[in-house]
């Protein structure tokens, strides 16, 4: 008689853990892929935000979430910001969503939960002209005063000013501009004023390697490296307490400051866009909320 053989308790377990470690080497992959095709920046947020998340729910795979598990997250970590919730859910989203057109999942979880409501602080994180000539003025190191004077006359991100060269740098018979590689790698032409140029390539003279197209403009001490998002992040802040101001404050408010003021001069949004490096001009509408120009209160007389 023809008896069937059953599997073992220990042959069972051996086989989940066999399939488990395949499943987890396949979203392991699925993962590298993901985070390869990030630019640096939002690499290291993506994979922090996803790392801590799945830390949480140990031994859970992708398959496993629903939005259930995402709002049960950040109930449990009541310290995150509505601003930290939404780049957390930015994250998984972005990471769901590959997974889906990957076909490795059906749906994306974060599809069915309502967004996050931050509120906008850019109207707060916005310097006067005036402020920004005194950071200038008071600044001891000349360079430095370069630095923040280029960030608030081109709204550049840290990222782009701290990777331009000398290369970056061009003059084309009466005209000055800067080529910027900003998010994605997508190069802009933002255009300078002589006087500009004339910093920037003053700073030639103490470069590590003398008339070097390929030497950073702001570069570390004694060093042909270009200085860090932190360094200039120190420098603008320390710059700001110099004067008497918050804190707080960062290289991003000086972008912020940029576009305010172009926009208050009566610059065209489309040239604010480019010089932004914005993907959609409705992000560079938000600006105009921060200088909203005329009131409806402006003839009522009390």
């Amino acid at each position: 008689m023809y008896m069937e053989l059953k599997p073992t308790n220990q042959q069972n377990e051996l086989a989940l853990k066999e399939s488990a470690t395949e499943v987890l080497l396949e979203e392991t992959k699925l993962l590298a892929t993901f985070l390869y095709q990030k630019t640096p920046n939002t690499r290291k947020a993506y994979e922090s935000d996803i790392k801590k998340f799945f830390a949480f729910y140990r031994g859970k795979t992708l398959r496993d979430i629903t939005s259930a598990h995402i709002v049960v997250y950040f109930k449990n970590h009541p310290e995150l910001k509505e601003s930290s919730k939404a780049r957390v859910k930015s994250s998984l989203s972005s990471l769901f969503k590959f997974c889906v057109r990957q076909r490795y999942l059906i749906e994306n979880p974060c599809s069915f939960l309502d967004p996050v409501r931050v509120i906008d602080q850019t109207q707060f994180r916005v310097l006067s002209h005036e402020e920004l000539v005194r950071m200038i003025e008071l600044e001891p190191s000349v360079r430095n005063q370069i630095l923040i004077r280029l960030l608030y006359k081109t709204g550049l991100r840290v990222s782009e000013l701290c990777s331009l060269k000398f290369s970056n740098l061009r003059k084309r018979k009466n005209s000055y501009f800067l080529i910027v590689v900003g998010k994605g790698n997508k190069t802009r032409t933002i255009g300078l004023d002589e006087r500009s140029y004339a910093e920037l390539n003053s700073l030639k003279e103490s470069s590590h390697s003398r008339g070097n197209a390929d030497s950073y403009i702001f570069r570390q001490k004694h060093r042909n490296l270009c200085l860090s998002r932190v360094s200039v992040w120190k420098i603008v802040k320390k710059a700001a307490i110099r004067v008497g101001l918050s804190e707080k404050v960062s290289p991003h408010w000086t972008r912020h400051s940029h576009a305010t003021k172009a926009l208050e001069l009566g610059e065209d949004l489309r040239i604010i866009q480019h010089t932004l490096g914005h993907e959609s001009i409705v992000t560079t509408t938000k600006y105009a909320k921060v200088f909203p120009g005329k009131s409806s209160g402006d003839k009522i007389d009390i």
